[in-house]
């Protein structure tokens, strides 16, 4: 009886014979360690991703149930877009992926949001209370000017043509206006006495508790007696 080539083999050459031994069980360790990868991640369960970016909401989403995708949703708001369109997706159009790996789509607000006018606007300077709008994401702002004391000061806001109080909510698209005063008006001084003080001055003169004296240049000054 012939012996086993492979131990004839072995027999005249151990140390080849044990190197080709542990190479082959390398490569057959690789080999199923391949195979339990591709099972465990389901590969070749893939498929592309559709394009929906600028469909309505509604399409979009029976578009990606079609390809037996899954999705969810962010919201975002600019109204340069048409509200409830798709405008951004991840991953992008063609990508493949997972029929487990949710689609995440960006749609436009239906509804423009509503944002407060702060509450200290009318304590604010005009063009400082105008950044201010514009930072919170109003667009349409414009201003006006009115008459008032204090020039530069913001005097009263409108939305869409009314005048509303500081603290009132207000959609993202309104037109506001901001009303600035321009200093016309002259600060009066409150004098208590009112049309009573030249009479009391008359009689403080007449009793000598008061005189008028002319200074040097020619200018009247009422001044008590004692200090004359």
């Amino acid at each position: 009886m012939s012996k086993n080539p492979f131990i004839s083999f072995k027999e005249k050459h151990p140390v080849l014979a044990n190197f080709l031994l542990v190479i082959i069980t390398l490569i057959a360790c690789l080999y199923a360690g391949y195979i339990s990868l591709d099972i465990f991640t389901d590969h070749g369960n893939q498929t592309k991703v559709p394009d929906v970016r600028w469909k309505l909401i509604d399409q979009a989403i029976d578009i990606l149930e079609d390809a037996g995708l899954s999705y969810t949703i962010d919201s975002i708001y600019n109204e340069d877009y048409a509200p409830g369109v798709v405008t951004d997706q991840s991953p992008n159009a063609g990508s493949s992926v997972k029929f487990a790996r949710p689609i995440l789509l960006t749609m436009n607000c239906l509804y423009p949001p509503q944002v407060e006018i702060p509450k200290d606007i009318t304590d604010m300077a005009g063009t400082d209370g105008v950044t201010t709008l514009k930072t919170l994401g109003f667009r349409h702002v414009t201003t006006d000017t009115v008459p008032s004391e204090m020039q530069g000061l913001i005097m009263a806001v409108k939305v869409n043509g009314r005048t509303v109080a500081a603290g009132t909510k207000a959609a993202l698209n309104s037109k506001i206006v901001v009303s600035i005063g321009d200093g016309s008006i002259e600060t009066v001084e409150f004098d208590p006495l009112g049309s009573e003080r030249d009479t009391i001055i008359k009689e403080k003169i007449e009793s000598g508790e008061f005189e008028v004296i002319v200074d040097s240049l020619g200018n009247k000054r009422l001044v008590p007696r004692s200090k004359r």
